[in-house]
């Protein structure tokens, strides 16, 4: 147990750690604006530079989600968008998971090897977030953690989202209807 513990401390500290560079912060997921061009308050996110306020508590539409996820994810933002896409569904037609417990993407409750965001679990193991964005930031967690593994497994970072969508295949959804769910939203959904 003891262990577990320092090997989290470490991976957390080198998140802290992270190079901060012109305004924004540079991770393995890609870039982030600084976190001045994001504000929450208690029940709102801001981001000032698209003129945008959301309630934490009322998931956004697809589009301002997006739009959210490019300044928090940054070059993963599509990545984020299409797995909430495909595991909680588009404006309006939200799983229980997304109702109920902020769970915009089927996240697990992580054991311990990543930050996350989640404050609680499901009897099944589902994480509980507070607000839909605490999700978002999680994810971000998920996919720089995915992200360095796929480094430290090629010696590089995935070229695109589809081969981080391969590379993310088994262990985070082993279902093939899954991953060819995400690639047809991948190529087919438009953002903007």
């Amino acid at each position: 147990m003891m262990k577990k513990s320092w090997l989290s401390l470490i991976f957390i500290s080198l998140i802290a750690v992270a190079f901060v560079r012109n305004g924004s912060e540079e991770t393995a997921a890609g870039r982030v604006m600084a976190s001045q061009q994001i504000r929450c308050t208690q029940d709102s996110l801001f981001i000032d530079s698209l003129n945008l306020r959301l309630p934490l508590q009322e998931i956004p539409t697809v589009r301002q989600m997006h739009a959210v996820a490019k300044y928090r994810i940054g070059r993963w933002a599509k990545v984020f968008t299409v797995i909430k896409l495909q595991e909680s569904g588009a404006d309006g037609q939200y799983s229980y998971l997304a109702r109920e417990f902020n769970n915009l993407t089927g996240m697990r409750m992580p054991r311990g090897l990543r930050p996350t965001t989640a404050v609680a679990a499901t009897k099944t193991n589902y994480a509980i977030f507070a607000n839909w964005y605490d999700c978002m930031v999680d994810f971000g967690h998920y996919l720089e953690f995915t992200v360095n593994g796929f480094s430290n497994k090629f010696g590089r970072e995935p070229k695109d989202e589809y081969e981080l969508i391969n590379y993310m295949f088994g262990s985070y959804n082993p279902y093939s209807t899954w991953k060819r769910d995400v690639f047809w939203l991948l190529k087919n959904y438009r953002f903007e």
